[in-house]
């Protein structure tokens, strides 16, 4: 039993363009939306020391 695999490469291309101009697009409204340093490591005083934690780990 052999396999073939479909080499249309147009529906792949299509998803890995929309994905990366959706990044680019949340993160320039992220920047937008950004004013101090205190925003970006915090959310504007917003999380708690967990979260931070956890987002500080994650990275």
């Amino acid at each position: 039993m052999t396999h073939s695999l479909d080499n249309n490469i147009i529906p792949f291309l299509a998803v890995i363009i929309t994905y990366f101009g959706l990044l680019t697009y949340i993160g320039y409204y992220a920047t937008k939306q950004t004013r101090t340093l205190r925003d970006y490591f915090t959310m504007s005083g917003k999380a708690g020391a967990l979260l931070s934690g956890l987002a500080y780990f994650s990275t």
